[in-house]
């Protein structure tokens, strides 16, 4: 092997045609961002459960909110990036990188979902949903009346 054929592998490899992956979640990322962020906002603006508005301040809290939100889905998206970049991007990977974005997609959702779900119970009974809440209302049958 020469110097000029290695030369042109490495060249070849940095320059194959994109398939458009960081693109993808990218575009799946912002898209559940700003989801995010209508949920984030719905939750500030409307009321509480006793007719009180649930945050006073509401511009106080939002870029704390909107931080934890942007982290949770990167946390979701960003492995998904890093493994399609190890990935070859020839034909016989193709059904798998397809897969890869409706997993990501799938997991994105089901963030937002439970991000909606936290939101309302957070809501109605000043706590999120963790271990404990779970442990002393879901699993013991004593779900407030209020939810």
């Amino acid at each position: 092997m020469n110097l000029a054929s290695l030369k042109s592998g490495v060249r070849s490899s940095f320059t194959r045609e994109p398939d458009n992956q960081l693109f993808s979640y990218g575009l799946m990322y912002v898209l559940a961002w700003i989801c995010g962020f209508i949920l984030v906002l719905t939750l500030f603006l409307r009321m509480g459960p006793y007719g009180t508005p649930y945050v006073i301040d509401i511009w106080h809290y939002m870029p704390a909110a909107i931080t934890y939100m942007s982290y949770g889905l990167a946390l979701i998206v960003l492995p998904f990036i890093v493994v399609s970049f190890f990935l070859s991007h020839d034909e016989s990977h193709r059904k798998r990188m397809r897969a890869g974005r409706v997993i990501c997609a799938i997991l994105l959702a089901l963030s937002l979902l439970y991000q909606h779900i936290d939101n309302e119970v957070l809501r109605f009974c000043d706590m999120h949903i963790t271990i404990d809440f779970l442990e002393t209302y879901v699993l013991r049958g004593g779900v407030p009346g209020v939810l």
